[in-house]
């Protein structure tokens, strides 16, 4: 497990998506898909909620 890979979490939790996330991170989304599904591995759980973030907003609005 590497630090990266903490680092990459928060920026995609900060950003929303895993394109801005890799924007802002200087790598290509492809390898930040990657680097993720690797610590997904190691950890043995999801990082991510994989919805789409319009059906999550929509979801949100409904349980609220």
């Amino acid at each position: 497990m590497k630090l990266d890979h903490f680092e990459e979490v928060v920026a995609i939790a900060e950003r929303g998506s895993m394109r801005a996330a890799a924007r802002h991170l200087q790598i290509a989304q492809p390898a930040l898909t990657r680097s993720l599904a690797l610590l997904e591995r190691e950890l043995g759980a999801p990082c991510s909620n994989a919805a789409p973030a319009a059906w999550s907003r929509r979801r949100w609005a409904r349980l609220s």
